[in-house]
């Protein structure tokens, strides 16, 4: 009997729905055709009109499985070409978070062999999405210190396993170790790594954030404005904070509102000035919004010319352009927009 052409749902997915359950409970070995047709209520024969052997079936019903965790991993690929310096994280808390839900749901039951064999096949599909994060971080400067294919198989399959072997405990204990090795394998400098990595403020940052806007005088752009600690703690619940930070201490930050589509503040300190630190809060905090907002800010006349050079210059590489020119009678300020672009800066 020749096979069938393979065609999309009907009877074919029937008969992996069908498969897939009994090598989830009896393993792969266990398992027949036969049982997995008794199952279906078909005939032994209609089988092989999808499938070649019972490697074929399960080969095909474990990628149908894995699908639906392929989409998230794609849409993560896709969020790093406009939210870049957080793409490796983003990546290895979508496959913690992945890994907790298998294990929640079957752990209990699931054959053991079978289990093993999916977090095989989990390894093997990271691979390429992996490739295409490195890929996109080595357009804005990255060098990684392997070739590109072994540091995708190395960061994959190293800290993948971790985290699909390793219990949730482990992880906790030993994810800043496996940080290291990701940042050695992307050609970071291990003490200077953290400078790349822009992140969420959370509450316990308050006090400091608060006192790195009172203390810093180098903003980059938007005219300084004070906060308190609970407008602090209410633009970190609006997730409008990131920060930069370095050995335990803010590097730099960006205060911005994705109601208004203004940056209010954006500083560097000056140990850390000019290591790109700026960039990326900056394309960090873009990535909130749509492609084709517009986006504004406001420069202070009152600045010192060495700031407002730096401002200008800054300003010019993401295309903002004068809009406004408001007097309060206080200060003069100059407001500036740009429109964000589908494109990636470099710094």
């Amino acid at each position: 009997m020749s096979r069938k052409p393979v065609l999309e749902g009907g009877k074919r997915d029937e008969i992996m729905d069908a498969a897939l359950e009994l090598f989830f409970e009896k393993g792969y070995d266990a398992t027949s055709i036969r049982t997995i047709m008794r199952k279906v209520g078909s005939e032994v024969g209609l089988f092989y009109y999808y499938f070649e052997n019972k490697d074929d079936v399960f080969d095909k019903a474990v990628h149908r499985f894995l699908a639906q965790y392929e989409a998230g991993m794609e849409d993560i690929v896709q969020r790093a070409k406009r939210d870049p310096f957080r793409a490796m994280n983003f990546f290895f808390h979508y496959m913690q978070k992945i890994t907790k839900e298998f294990r929640d749901r079957y752990a209990e039951h699931i054959h053991q062999t079978v289990r093993w064999a999916i977090q095989e096949y989990v390894l093997t599909m990271i691979v390429s999405y992996v490739r295409q994060i490195i890929e996109i971080l080595m357009q804005l400067g990255a060098k990684p210190s392997l070739d590109i294919e072994v540091a995708a198989q190395f960061i994959a399959r190293g800290a993948g396993s971790i985290i699909l072997h390793e219990d949730e405990e482990f992880m906790l204990k030993k994810q800043e170790e496996v940080r290291k090795g990701v940042n050695l394998i992307m050609g970071l400098d291990a003490r200077m790594a953290d400078l790349m990595f822009p992140i969420d403020a959370e509450e316990k940052d308050i006090k400091e954030i608060c006192d790195f806007i009172k203390e810093t005088d180098n903003g980059i752009f938007a005219e300084k404005r004070a906060e308190s600690e609970e407008e602090i703690k209410e633009r970190i619940a609006q997730r409008e904070i990131f920060l930069i930070c370095h050995e335990k201490r803010v590097a730099g930050l960006i205060l911005f509102s994705k109601e208004r589509k203004e940056v209010d503040y954006l500083a560097v300190a000056n140990e850390f000035r000019h290591r790109g630190v700026a960039t990326r809060l900056f394309v960090t905090a873009m990535a909130q919004y749509p492609l084709e907002t517009k986006l504004s800010t406001v420069i202070a006349s009152s600045w010192e010319n060495t700031n407002r050079a730096e401002a200008e210059k800054f300003m010019r590489r993401f295309g903002f352009e004068s809009s406004e020119t408001p007097h309060d009678g206080k200060n003069d300020t100059e407001r500036r927009s740009m429109i964000i672009r589908d494109k990636r800066t470099s710094g």
